[in-house]
């Protein structure tokens, strides 16, 4: 059987520029070494601003760039390397053609090497100037030795004009990382290269921000801050609301990873219950399509509520204006999560809403997922056993173990079927 994966093509689409955005020469100077390097390394920790700084600057450099943003889903080395070629379809509708051709008839490991061969020939064929792959999130995939293998191996097989990039929260377990470094093939940026520094931190407040510092509040922003450019923001976003950097100070807690939890208190509270109740609402989607967002909170102005949030600068951002999707930051969104599910009948609630409009949509992975997180344990089973036959024929291991690892021991006595189908991933 063939195999089809369901294409997600608003992994594809890079994130839009921001509207109070500071261009940094400092940045800028050093990621016009992409062009002259393999594979780029850009690691740091949530709230960097790492996408954002790759779109502006490949859209400024002129450089011909490709994105594809990845999760937890593209662990599964046929639906990374399916995903990875039809994000460079959009400008090249035949690359990839026989490498596709090729995982219809046979996904092995085997396969997925000769597939990999087969792109990086299209790639030296159809390829004539700078051109970049951008893997934005590689930490979601990082610990999967498949997927590594696959961008290894693209990377050793692609011509010198085409650049890899891979952003991260952690640094990816490459075996060629080595050989690369030392023939001066890759260039790494860190979390120390992209934070603020003090005439930047003045630079963004006078400009951007439209909001003074003096040089004493700038050198306390940084030491507060470390330059970290999420928590720059939301001490943007207090100041309009009328706090003083003194007050913010004083109450804010020290360490920098409680910075933006309290930061982000501070900002939403100011917010009308009926919005703090929505953005908890949707906060369990991993997509923010109005149509959606709608179904679980009951609301017929989604987008009107995403839009003005979006515009306000309060973390919300659009993935692709025409089609009028939407994404939380991912410190937004994990901070919102940690405040629903303290009410847990409610996140359960969401969940089985989710569960329902995904269901009457045929994506059964999203139904899955969203049971699973409402604690409907017999439904995500049964659910799962009627994809084990497709996804241990796909080659889909990845995806079955874990949703079977997500059930409680309880829930697999049940059903006895699962402990089977898990006993065929390791086979």
């Amino acid at each position: 059987m063939a195999y089809d994966p369901q294409i997600v093509r608003t992994k594809f689409i890079p994130p839009l520029p921001r509207k109070r955005l500071l261009i940094r020469p400092r940045l800028a100077e050093l990621l016009k070494g992409v062009v002259s390097h393999k594979v780029t390394i850009l690691q740091a920790g949530p709230g960097y601003g790492k996408s954002t700084v790759l779109a502006v600057h490949l859209s400024g450099a002129n450089i011909p760039s490709f994105w594809y943003c990845v999760n937890g889903a593209d662990t599964d080395p046929l639906v990374f390397i399916t995903h990875l070629i039809w994000s460079l379809r959009s400008a090249y509708p035949t690359m990839g053609s026989r490498a596709l051709s090729l995982l219809e008839e046979d996904y092995s490991p085997s396969a997925r090497r000769q597939a990999v061969d087969l792109l990086g020939n299209d790639l030296i064929d159809q390829i004539v100037e700078d051109f970049a792959i951008v893997i934005d999130d590689y930490h979601a995939v990082a610990k999967s030795p498949e997927v590594n293998e696959i961008v290894e191996n693209l990377i050793n097989a692609m011509p010198p004009q085409v650049h890899v990039i891979l952003s991260t929260r952690e640094r990816p377990s490459l075996g060629s990382l080595a050989r690369w470094r030392v023939r001066g093939e890759a260039l790494e940026i860190t979390e120390r290269d992209l934070a603020f520094t003090v005439p930047e931190i003045r630079s963004l407040f006078s400009g951007p921000y439209q909001h003074e510092l003096t040089s004493e509040q700038v050198k306390a922003v940084l030491e507060r801050t470390e330059g970290w450019i999420i928590a720059l923001e939301m001490i943007w976003h207090a100041l309009r609301e009328g706090l003083s950097l003194q007050e913010l100070f004083t109450r804010t807690p020290s360490s920098l990873e409680s910075v933006f939890d309290y930061l982000a208190q501070e900002v939403l509270g100011k917010q009308e219950q009926y919005v703090t109740d929505f953005l908890l609402d949707v906060s369990a989607l991993s997509e923010l399509d109005p149509d959606v967002c709608g179904r679980v909170s009951g609301r017929d102005d989604s987008e009107a509520i995403l839009a003005r949030l979006s515009a306000a600068g309060l973390f919300v951002y659009y993935t692709d204006a025409g089609a009028g999707t939407f994404r939380f930051h991912n410190l937004l969104r994990t901070f919102l999560r940690r405040q629903a599910r303290r009410d847990s009948s409610r996140w359960a609630e969401t969940n089985r809403k989710a569960a329902a409009y995904y269901g009457d949509r045929g994506q059964e992975g999203r139904v899955v997922d969203h049971l699973l997180s409402a604690g409907e344990y017999d439904g995500a089973a049964q659910r799962v056993l009627k994809l084990a036959p497709e996804l241990v024929q796909g080659g889909r291991f990845e995806a079955l173990a874990y949703w079977v690892g997500e059930l409680p021991g309880a829930t697999l006595e049940a059903y006895p079927d699962l402990l089977l189908r898990r006993a065929d991933v390791y086979r």
